[in-house]
């Protein structure tokens, strides 16, 4: 086997050597893939009714089906249109000091005005935690305000921040072909 030298190379020997491992995804029909396939490509939530006619399935039975896969596998939310409200989502990957405790750190971000969640995450560097905050747009001074609260609150060795500029696409057949 030849040896990787990027990224996407890694990536696919990865995949070529657990391709034969068993797993334990779930066993979904096919009629439950096509449903799954329909409630996440649409733009607005779809109904039972609209379903059985495009799938061929009764009503009563999409019914049930439905229920089932949002029960087990699908996540059904809500989220605020920030743009309608001149808001936007601020990313701050903060790296803590080795040792810290993640949820202490958490907990005195979470106190930040504009911070909306705080997740810990695994990346090129061990200890990390992402910010999710929300600000005006275009608002540079709310950010940079944020962003050197972040600096200096106690364990926080660095902080880089990223914003969505614009989403330039959206692939849900890599999504798809996982189940």
């Amino acid at each position: 086997m030849q040896v990787a030298s990027t990224p996407i190379e890694i990536f696919e020997q990865e995949i070529v050597k657990n391709k034969d491992k068993k797993t334990q995804l779930p066993r979904l029909s096919e009629v439950d893939k096509i449903i799954i396939q329909k409630l996440i490509t649409s733009k607005k939530r779809s109904s039972a009714i609209q379903l059985s006619r495009e799938t061929d399935v009764p009503v009563t039975t999409m019914m049930r089906r439905m229920r089932k896969l949002e029960q087990r596998y699908l996540t059904v939310s809500y989220d605020l249109n920030l743009e309608a409200f001149g808001l936007s989502k601020l990313y701050i990957l903060v790296r803590i000091a080795p040792g810290a405790q993640a949820r202490a750190v958490a907990d005195n971000i979470l106190c930040t005005p504009f911070v909306n969640k705080v997740s810990r995450v695994f990346g090129a560097t061990k200890d990390n935690l992402l910010v999710e905050a929300i600000v005006r747009s275009g608002d540079f001074v709310d950010s940079s305000r944020l962003i050197e609260i972040m600096k200096n609150i106690h364990q926080v060795i660095d902080v880089t921040w990223f914003t969505d500029i614009e989403q330039l696409g959206r692939n849900n057949d890599a999504l798809l072909a996982c189940i």
